[in-house]
């Protein structure tokens, strides 16, 4: 299935929830429909000025959003997109030496079920500077590679649509939450890590596939809901399961999993 036909399903069924969860007040209000307009494509760059560590969030209600490290400033963004109530809105300030940086939407009470609708965020965030990372991102295909960051903690929630995060090498990264929906989601942890972490995943609808480094003790605990459990690479230990350099090694990652509906796979690799 190809982008616009996957763009048109989910952007069909965020729709029909939230004409659900308008419920029947529907029935004595106007809904406002999204208008499809011509394409906008603009950049932004934001540096990091006098901040010592950034607090950033990101919120995008739909679309299609790619974010990675590798800038040579705080920020390098692109976006694209043809509907006018959801231009981009990006602001930044520092406080006390700590950066703060918003990216989001413009405040719409429009619902996005027109089938050309298209809204794509390209976001490089720097190397150089240590990051509180907050995503939460609608209905769409979202690829976050956040390999190489500093980051020191990381949520996301996901609505709906498919989603990679690829994490490892991040040298200061102790807490991770990943709060995931409807759809099919892979989460790497595989790589690097040089300090302790805890990794939180709620699990949701759809297949959720997580990769595990060999090199780095692994401690996971499942709470299991309706669905597979696949699990190689680990063995059990009373309740938990655990790989081979678990007390062996100098680093640890403790991951717990609150399971949903549908199949979840873990591979040690």
């Amino acid at each position: 299935m190809g982008f616009q036909q996957r763009s048109k399903l989910i952007y069909s069924v965020i729709a029909g929830a939230m004409l659900i969860t308008l419920g029947c007040t529907s029935l004595n209000i106007g809904l406002k429909i999204a208008d499809v307009g011509p394409v906008k494509r603009e950049s932004t760059t934001i540096e990091v000025g006098d901040a010592d560590r950034v607090d950033a969030t990101i919120r995008m209600a739909a679309g299609a959003l790619s974010v990675e490290g590798r800038a040579d400033a705080l920020l390098n963004a692109d976006f694209t997109y043809n509907v006018a109530d959801w231009e981009p809105r990006v602001t930044y300030n520092v406080t006390d030496n700590v950066g703060h940086l918003d990216i989001r939407h413009a405040e719409s009470d429009a619902l996005p079920i027109r089938d050309k609708a298209r809204n794509e965020w390209d976001l490089q965030l720097s190397d150089d500077v240590p990051l509180d990372l907050r995503i939460e991102v609608g209905a769409g295909d979202h690829d976050f590679n956040l390999e190489g960051l500093i980051l020191t903690e990381l949520d996301v929630k996901l609505g709906a649509g498919d989603m990679d995060v690829t994490l490892g090498d991040n040298k200061g990264l102790h807490r991770v939450d990943l709060d995931v929906g409807a759809g099919d989601v892979k989460i790497d942890l595989s790589g690097l890590w040089e300090g302790d972490a805890a990794v939180s995943i709620q699990g949701g609808v759809g297949k959720t596939t997580l990769y595990l480094p060999q090199a780095v003790g692994v401690r996971l605990s499942v709470t299991q809901g309706i669905g597979d459990l696949d699990v190689s690479g680990l063995s059990r230990e009373g309740g938990a399961w655990i790989n081979e350099a678990y007390g062996e090694s100098d680093t640890t990652l403790d991951v717990d999993i609150q399971a949903g509906i549908g199949e979840i796979e873990v591979v040690s690799d």
